[in-house]
């Protein structure tokens, strides 16, 4: 939990925000009405002095799967960065969430009792990236006076994720 506490105090205010979303599962999303460009967003919502970056806008959007299926058909969403939209349509297979339909209300700026989405634009310049999770080494919170530690050493502590990511990560410094 300290970790948690410190990140929050010193790391979290100046670290930048960058947009991946699980390659695995994303949605397609047609976006009505709207053409592509390319917008300077800050990239931490709360600290304009960590900077700005690009972000990419169309009428093709990917969301993550989870997200996407959750969603309703006339539910009014926040995509962030971007502003209000209209569920139009949910396409479907048995299994999952196959496609959805927007139609932009970006006139409304009434953000308070929407569902918050990361989306990411279908663009050439995505980035391919790998996010990882780090698991406990030690799956026991409390060993006990006569417990060996190796009998709860995880052998699996490592998972990595396959993410398309913001065209905004190649300016990252490698490090």
């Amino acid at each position: 939990d300290k970790i948690w506490t410190i990140n929050k105090k010193i790391i979290d205010p100046i670290a930048p925000r960058y947009t991946g979303l699980a390659k695995s599962t994303l949605v397609p999303v047609t976006v009505s009405g709207v053409q592509t460009s390319v917008q300077k967003c800050a990239k931490h919502p709360k600290n304009t002095e960590v900077g700005e970056k690009d972000v990419h806008f169309g009428s093709s959007v990917y969301l993550e799967g989870e997200d996407a299926e959750n969603l309703k058909p006339g539910e009014k969403i926040t995509m962030i960065n971007w502003g209000n939209m209209i569920v139009d349509h949910i396409a479907r297979s048995p299994e999952k969430v196959t496609s959805v339909t927007l139609r932009p209300v970006l006139d409304d700026t009434d953000y308070k009792k929407t569902v918050k989405l990361t989306w990411l634009a279908d663009v050439p310049d995505n980035v391919p990236a790998v996010a990882r999770h780090y698991d406990n080494i030690i799956s026991k919170p409390v060993l006990g006076k006569d417990e060996d530690f190796k009998s709860y050493i995880g052998h699996q502590t490592v998972f990595e994720t396959e993410l398309i990511g913001d065209p905004s990560l190649r300016d990252l410094k490698k490090g």
